[in-house]
């Protein structure tokens, strides 16, 4: 019998035990929507993932007796520290991410230190998370909201992650809330109206299928500018969009993507995609080729019940004119139209005071709210 004991990820095999330890961790848990096995281990993977074009990243495996018990990774994102640096002040941010443990409050601890570890050796001098890898992919402890599986592309945990990781001696950061609105709402009189302003000076249109490249490129434009100054913004590279295109093209759903222009260029967008979520829960992580041919099969058909609104931005030039209004007001009709019970909006920082106060005036409850939180790397 052997003691608790953390290891650093080096082989392939521990990259597999890595990878497998979620999923006996959540058997039998009706909420837990397992990552496609080939998907994460490719993200993982040094050589092939996006994120170590510009970051890199240590994982380690908590063990007690001989078995797997907790999971962490520690990361440090080259692009975030670029961006959030001045020509005073050097951000040394590291991350922590694809947080997995048993309820043992010693074992979580052993790992945030093993990860803190690494991020000194980095000469970080703080460790913020989860974040995997970045805020561009899946982020955010789930701290209310347990009763119901997440939307695609967002994280779901036990509850009792909370209290390990704040007795580990983490803080606060800002919470990300994510809000449900029923496609049966009725849109406030004035959202319609200031709507209704914008249709005369703008062009709004629906994403077009045939240059799906193209329009990814102008998402990418308007979210690297209208997300800039937000907190924990990172900008995304044109791999990552690409990376992000090549995997929604199979199922994003035209009728609720927009674009709005003027002049013939991109204003704001409005990107809107149905919650695959609904299908892959049955995978258990293995998109063999029948549950492939069920998931085309109902992204063809449009057969979803909801929808998650992924992002609506709009740049600086144009904000306060009603655009952001038409996006909403268009977005909520054509999920409506195409057989959408509800969608949710997530997520939304909670420092967004605007964007909270919109959502609340159109009907949005808020009903999850995820949590990042942070600590001082010691040396």
């Amino acid at each position: 019998m052997h003691g608790l004991e953390i290891v650093q990820v080096r082989s392939r095999i521990d990259l597999r035990r890595f990878v497998e330890l979620p999923f006996r961790l959540y058997r039998g848990d009706p909420h837990w929507v397992a990552p496609i096995r080939s998907e994460i281990r490719a993200k993982l993977d040094h050589a092939r993932g996006l994120f170590f074009r510009h970051g890199d990243a240590a994982y380690f495996l908590a063990r007690l007796e001989g078995r797997d018990i907790g999971r962490i990774s520690a990361h440090v994102d080259r692009n975030y520290n670029d961006f959030h640096s001045t020509d005073v002040l050097r951000d040394r941010t590291g991350f922590w991410g694809f947080f997995e443990c048993e309820d043992d409050p010693n074992a979580a601890e052993a790992l945030f230190d093993a990860a803190e570890g690494w991020l000194s050796w980095q000469e970080c001098d703080r460790m913020v998370g989860p974040a995997s890898f970045t805020l561009n992919d899946e982020a955010g402890l789930l701290v209310e909201g347990f009763d119901a599986a997440p939307m695609i592309l967002m994280t779901y945990n036990p509850s009792v992650y909370e209290r390990l990781v704040e007795k580990a001696g983490f803080d606060k950061i800002q919470d990300l809330y994510a809000y449900r609105l029923d496609t049966d709402a009725e849109p406030p009189a004035d959202i319609v109206a200031f709507a209704r302003e914008a249709e005369q000076t703008y062009t709004f249109r629906t994403l077009d299928p045939t240059r799906f490249g193209d329009e990814m490129r102008r998402f990418l434009e308007v979210y690297n500018e209208a997300w800039e100054r937000n907190w924990g913004f990172v900008p995304m590279t044109e791999d990552e969009i690409r990376e992000h295109a090549k995997r929604l093209r199979p199922i994003i759903d035209p009728r609720l993507v927009f674009i709005a222009e003027r002049d013939g260029e991109p204003a704001a967008v409005g990107l809107t995609i149905p919650d695959v979520n609904e299908e892959l829960i049955q995978a258990r992580g293995r998109l063999g080729p029948l549950a492939v041919v069920r998931l085309l099969r109902r992204a063809r058909r449009r057969s979803w019940t909801a929808c998650r609104v992924v992002a609506l931005g709009v740049k600086r030039a144009h904000r306060a004119v009603g655009v952001g209004a038409y996006l909403y007001l268009a977005t909520l009709e054509a999920a409506r139209r195409s057989g959408y019970r509800w969608g949710e909006m997530s997520w939304i920082l909670e420092s967004n005071d605007a964007m909270n106060r919109a959502i609340r005036h159109m009907g949005g409850r808020r009903y999850k709210t995820y949590r990042m939180y942070g600590r001082a790397v010691r040396s």
